[in-house]
């Protein structure tokens, strides 16, 4: 090992924002992701709670996004799946439910529209594509699938 690789401690008399004081080596630990610290000669970091996520610094919590969430067990932020969203702070993402597709922020719903190939069922169940046609939701197919992956 260089001396660059080499971990070298740093021995601090109060711990600052996004650390804590470790109460046996006297060491400023950096807070792991998903916690933050105040400073102020924090013995331990405190968990962010669900719909947040620590800042850069780790020295608060944020809200995550909308269009993403963080539930309690996670440590971090995530983004929604496939046809759900999520508003600022969320600790669950929404389905959009029949006939209806997030926005590619995934922060609300809209209705599929003539330009989503597939999105339509005609009176055969079956998919259908382009042309004009008035929305009813009971005619969507659930998330505007193309035709191959409705289909196959």
């Amino acid at each position: 090992d260089t001396a660059s690789d080499q971990y070298v401690p740093w021995h601090c008399t109060s711990a600052q924002a996004g650390y804590y004081l470790d109460q046996i080596t006297g060491e400023c630990v950096n807070c792991d992701e998903g916690q933050y610290s105040e400073g102020k000669r924090a013995a331990s970091c405190t968990p962010c709670s669900a719909g947040k996520q620590s800042n850069g610094d780790r020295s608060a919590c944020v809200s995550c996004e909308a269009g993403t969430y963080k539930s309690s067990d996670m440590t971090e932020c995530v983004t929604c799946p496939d046809n759900m969203i999520s508003e600022a702070g969320s600790t669950v993402c929404k389905e959009c439910g029949d006939g209806r597709k997030p926005n590619e922020d995934k922060t609300s719903c809209g209705l599929c529209t003539r330009e989503h190939r597939g999105c339509w069922k005609d009176d055969n169940d079956r998919a259908i594509s382009g042309g004009k046609r008035t929305f009813n939701k009971h005619d969507a197919i659930a998330s505007c699938q193309s035709v191959a992956e409705s289909y196959g």
